[in-house]
């Protein structure tokens, strides 16, 4: 009972203190909170240009009359299955998507020529993609998409080169060969399209169905969260070892004391997290209410991870660039400032163990 009670002096002391370094620390979250903003601003007018990264526009046109060439160009029309990534938008003639593609209306063009089929080995029967000078998002992901398709339209185009070459060795009419390599070419492009269609029925997490806006917003959260440890861990540090000692001796067990200093350390983030969900509001990019429940958790751990370094480094300064390099590459690896998809292959499969994943995705759950 003594303990109990001596507990609870021991943490309405530390409130007190919390509360008499409030304005201070307050005023250091809404500046860092201001920066964040700014950069959030930035990145999605000039960096990340769109609302949501699957809206890439493409335009095709189609130069195929003949009905094998028209069911064969539905290796255009299928690209939107994967990954849903691109808006597909159809022009009446090649001259009309390179116009579109000169005033930056389409990300990319693609040229089905009218003898897809029937010329299918030759360098005129190629697919004709044009790419605008934009170095941006939607560039390299219309790229990637071409890559996937590309891989499967790559393997039937090979098998029926190969067909012919055998057949016309093995002396075969020319007439014989070409109309059994259409036939050949029909079987392999119909299979290309039964792939391309497991991608549709393929379910999507919707938590992952988050904007670049919405995830770089996360990762701008976690970062200031983090970076007003910084105040946190001279918070925590206030307490010298004379003062343990007596806490102790008064039978204020180590994880009480250190679970008062968690507390308050929660409560300071608190206040910055009340901020940020103010602003958001104010800015029309507001979180759900209930975050202001659900998010009190993420704090507890951000805080506690705070306490923890304080307690295993003595240099306040050394946890301070411990702390900071260690979330900004965290963050980094997890895709938080630029998407997974753009990063080698090698990176994605770090970020399966990146316990930093893990929390963006819980954030973004937590906010939208």
């Amino acid at each position: 009972m003594l303990s109990n009670s001596q507990f609870k002096r021991t943490l309405r002391a530390d409130i007190k203190r919390a509360v008499r370094s409030l304005p201070g620390f307050f005023v250091t979250a809404v500046i860092f909170v201001a920066m964040a903003g700014i950069i959030t601003y930035y990145a999605k007018y000039f960096v990340f240009d769109k609302e949501d990264f699957s809206s890439a526009k493409v335009a095709y046109y189609v130069g195929a009359d003949d009905e094998p060439g028209q069911s064969q160009i539905d290796i255009i029309t299928d690209m939107e299955s994967i990954k849903e990534s691109a808006s597909l938008i159809q022009v009446e003639s090649e001259e009309e998507g390179k116009n579109m593609l000169v005033n930056n209306e389409v990300a990319a063009l693609l040229v089905v020529p009218g003898n897809f089929v029937s010329d299918m080995g030759s360098e005129e029967s190629a697919i004709r993609v044009y790419f605008s000078d934009d170095d941006s998002f939607e560039g390299y992901l219309v790229n990637d998409i071409v890559m996937i398709i590309s891989r499967l339209y790559g393997n039937a185009r090979t098998a029926v080169l190969s067909y012919r070459t055998i057949a016309t060795a093995r002396g075969f009419e020319d007439e014989l060969v070409k109309k059994e390599s259409n036939v050949l070419n029909t079987r392999l492009m119909t299979d290309v399209f039964a792939r391309t269609g497991e991608y549709e029925i393929k379910e999507i997490d919707s938590s992952d169905n988050y904007s670049l806006e919405q995830q770089f917003t996360c990762s701008m959260i976690i970062l200031v969260m983090f970076i007003m440890c910084f105040w946190l861990i001279s918070f925590y540090k206030g307490h010298n070892s004379s003062y343990k000692m007596l806490q102790r001796m008064s039978g204020v067990s180590s994880i009480k004391l250190s679970l008062s200093s968690i507390i308050c350390g929660t409560g300071l983030l608190y206040t910055v997290y009340l901020f940020i969900f103010i602003m958001l509001g104010i800015f029309k990019k507001g979180a759900k209410i209930s975050s202001l429940v659900t998010f009190i958790p993420v704090l507890i751990l951000i805080a506690g991870i705070a306490f923890i370094l304080s307690e295993l480094i003595t240099s306040e300064h050394v946890i301070d660039i411990v702390l900071f390099l260690g979330v900004v590459i965290l963050i980094y690896l997890a895709g938080g400032f630029i998407p997974l998809l753009l990063m080698p292959e090698f990176m994605r499969g770090v970020a399966a163990v990146n316990p930093m994943t893990y929390l963006l995705k819980t954030l973004m759950v937590i906010l939208y």
